[in-house]
């Protein structure tokens, strides 16, 4: 699928930078994933002129929270989309047209060092998981 029409699949266009985002609760942390999740989104409207294409979360514990915190945020954001699936086609294209992976999926730590795209992985949800050299661990 070229370029043009991933973007006309999505109802979005990439724009020159771009991020995938997936970060889900952490079940053994109940509570804290709400301000976990208002952090990430605070860290990413502090970056200039980059688009976040977020996917939600299926339903996990404080899942209905961190989806409301998301579309709340895209509310008259220009640079950020949210997708309740983007289905494994499109979402491999979005890696591969995007500048990396911001998360605690294990798409970060797996499909992300196959394309070489950088991956900040949030947290603890993936520990134990072997990393690759593109993948940087950071605190919620």
């Amino acid at each position: 699928m070229s370029l043009e029409e991933l973007q006309a699949t999505l109802g979005v266009e990439l724009s020159e930078r771009n991020l995938i985002v997936t970060f889900h609760p952490v079940t053994l942390e109940s509570g804290s994933a709400n301000g976990q999740m208002k952090s990430l989104l605070n860290a990413l409207s502090a970056i200039p002129d980059v688009h976040s294409f977020t996917t939600l979360i299926n339903a996990d514990t404080e899942g209905r929270g961190i989806i409301n915190l998301i579309q709340g945020d895209l509310d008259g954001t220009p640079k950020a989309a949210a997708f309740t699936s983007l289905g494994q086609i499109r979402h491999h294209l979005l890696m591969y047209y995007s500048d990396g992976v911001v998360g605690n999926l294990s798409i970060g730590l797996i499909e992300a060092p196959a394309t070489l795209k950088p991956t900040v992985n949030i947290g603890s949800r993936q520990s134990g998981r072997l990393r690759a050299a593109n993948v940087i661990d950071c605190d919620p």
